[in-house]
């Protein structure tokens, strides 16, 4: 008979045996390359099972994009928890810092997980495009806010305002990432550039 607390246990160990493997794929995906990497070197580096890892992942690309989104989504959640009340403008910006400030630890890997993302197919790619929808969703749901705030113009389409932020962002980043730089200041820099012509504000 399965209770509260043997759930709760077993919810516990799958959640370890997943951040042994995530662990294991960043270690290896960074020494490497993705293509290089495969499954059974990954069990090996985890210390379980080849079989326990499709058990959690269908496919090498499918476990290659929730590495991407699983530390990413943790650090999204602390900058939107801090973001600033008002101001498209900083609020914008006080995302895409913490966001670039994670991929700039690790800039050969995260070069290689947004390139290998952005060629999967099957799962993976319904996966990540569920992914990038959901972030484009909440920039549109800022720039409605900010609209309501009369920040912005009330014609603004704010669907449009949040894909062009998002092509910004990706682009500056890829930039960055392709010289091996462990600081985006420079791109950070860049983007703000960008967001005060989308916007036709003043840099100040």
């Amino acid at each position: 008979m399965k209770t509260a607390k043997t759930e709760s246990r077993r919810q516990k160990s799958k959640e370890e045996t997943r951040r042994l493997i995530f662990d294991a794929a960043y270690e290896l995906f960074e020494a490497n390359g993705y293509r290089k990497t495969t499954m059974r070197a990954i069990a090996t580096r985890a210390g379980v099972g080849l079989g326990t890892i499709f058990q959690h992942f269908p496919d090498k690309a499918f476990l290659l994009v929730e590495v991407f989104d699983t530390d990413l989504r943790e650090v999204a959640m602390t900058a939107l928890e801090t973001l600033p009340p008002t101001d498209i403008r900083k609020q914008l910006m006080h995302l895409a810092k913490h966001l670039y400030d994670c991929y700039a630890r690790r800039p050969r890997l995260s070069l290689q997980i947004i390139s290998e993302c952005f060629q999967t197919e099957g799962a993976s790619a319904a996966r990540l495009k569920g992914q990038v929808d959901e972030f484009v969703a909440g920039l549109e749901k800022l720039f409605q806010d900010a609209q309501r705030r009369g920040e912005i113009p009330g014609d603004m389409d704010c669907l449009d305002a949040a894909v062009a932020f998002w092509s910004f962002y990706l682009t500056c980043l890829y930039t960055g990432l392709w010289s091996m730089k462990k600081d985006l200041g420079p791109q950070l820099d860049q983007l703000d550039r960008l967001v005060c012509q989308q916007l036709n504000i003043s840099r100040k």
